[in-house]
Formats: structure tokens, sequence, C-alpha cells
């Protein structure tokens, strides 16, 4: 009945700074942030606490053009997200995600080869000998060998390690020629359960994206010199990307919503 009664009550955590969490940005603000961080709690016993994440990857679409407008994108292609604790060591989290993908490996070679083929006519006629070249005839043969197998193999792309006291997830997207995007757009929930060896119970929570890139109108990765002016496009337009290296929070159980 204990653990029932610590589940059924949500702790309150005090964030700092609370600013940076998704439910304290205003919504315009969002469609600026490439990523955005929320964070909650439960008891799932009396002793324990489990951290709840949601994470957010968004591109910022910016308009260009003036007869045929069409947005390019400011981006990432994967990102960490890392909770750490004070004093204390995590019992369950969010386990590793992966997919299957199907590999062609194909090797082609190519050999080529001539002959040349010369007749010559020799004839006696009483004591003279008759000799005769009437021509030569040459031809060529290219020769084509493959050689490939398929195979199937699975590619992580969340990836989670436990360090006992923090847990860190690697979030990528497959390196394959993509279908829609060359960037992430996806939103994430994650997990991780702590028991402390004290009475406060603490910690740090970090989401970095992995880069800052830009993307065409068809959301495929510019060139190194289009980025550049991207860039400036951005700083003329008076446009700032916030949280470029990434979301940063502290929080502490406030113990006083336990009694």
């Amino acid at each position: 009945m204990r653990q029932e009664n610590a589940s059924a009550r949500r702790p309150t955590l005090q964030v700092t700074p609370s600013g940076l969490l998704l439910g304290s940005i205003p919504r315009e603000q969002q469609k600026f942030c490439i990523m955005l961080l929320g964070l909650d709690a439960e008891f799932p016993t009396a002793e324990s606490l489990r951290l709840l994440l949601h994470v957010v990857f968004q591109p910022i679409a910016i308009r260009r053009g003036h007869v045929a407008p069409c947005d390019y994108y400011v981006g990432t292609t994967g990102g960490t997200i890392s909770v750490a604790v004070s004093n204390g060591e995590v019992i369950h989290h969010s386990a590793s995600k992966a997919i299957s993908v199907e590999y062609d490996e194909n090797v082609a070679r190519e050999t080529s080869g001539a002959r040349k083929f010369m007749p010559e006519l020799k004839a006696k006629v009483g004591t003279r000998e008759l000799e005769a070249k009437p021509g030569s005839l040459e031809t060529g043969k290219k020769l084509s060998f493959s050689s490939g197998a398929k195979f199937t193999a699975e590619e992580t792309l969340v990836a989670a390690v436990n360090l006992k006291d923090e847990v860190i997830w690697t979030i990528d997207s497959h390196r394959a020629e993509k279908a829609v995007r060359d960037f992430l757009v996806c939103d994430i929930d994650l997990d991780a359960t702590f028991k402390w060896r004290s009475a406060s119970k603490n910690g740090t929570v970090i989401a970095r994206p992995s880069e800052i890139a830009f993307f065409d109108n068809s959301k495929r990765r510019l060139p190194n010199k289009a980025a550049i002016l991207m860039r400036f496009l951005l700083w003329k337009k008076g446009i700032r990307i916030p949280h470029l290296d990434g979301i940063t929070v502290s929080f502490v159980e406030e113990t006083h919503e336990r009694a």
C-alpha cells in the first residue's frame, strides 16, 4: 500500500533555469528552437524517482525568394540527451532502439582483350612461288564480372549508455540516402528511474544537438559555401537561433510535497 500511495502522488521538481523547458517557452519562440526539452517526474516507488523527458527535434524554416518563394531550413541530424544525479544510481532507463537495414555490397570488374587475324596465301605455279596477304581482321572483347552480397544488420538510432549515476542517449538518423529529408524531425519520450542514497534528490539534464546544418528547399544538405551564405541571411534577417550549445537544466525534488 505504501508503494501504491507513493506512485499516486506526483513529485514537484524545482528546475533551474525553468524558462528553458518546453512548457515555459512561448509558442512563437518555439519555432526558432532546433531542440526542445520537456521534463516531468513521478514516484514508481516510495524510495525512487522516475524522470520523464520529452525531446523534440525540428527544423527552422527560412523563407527565400520573391517570384517563387520557398523554404530553406536550419536543422540537425541528431543529438544527445543525458541525465546525471548526485549521490544516486540508475535502476532503470529507456533502452536503445534499432532498425533493420538491408545492405547491398557489390563489386564490379571489367576486363578487355583483342585478337588479330592475318591470313597468308602461298601457292606454287610451275617454278614460281606466289604469296598474297589479303589483309587483317582485328576483334576486341570486353567482359564484365560482378559479385556481391546482400545482408541485413541492425543500426541503432537511439543508443543508451548507463554510467551508474548517469544515463546518456545518443540519437542519430541513418546515413543512407533519405527519401524525404536529411534533417531530423521527431519527438521522443525517454525516462530514467533513479534511487538516491541521500534525502536530497537532485541532478542535471542536458539536451544538445550533434550539429547545426543548413538544408535547401529539397531538404537536402547545403554545401559549405551555400551554408555560409545562409548564415549571412539569418544575420541579415535578424534571426537568432537559441540554444545552439544545447539546453542544460538542474533539478531538485521539493521534499515538502512528500510529507
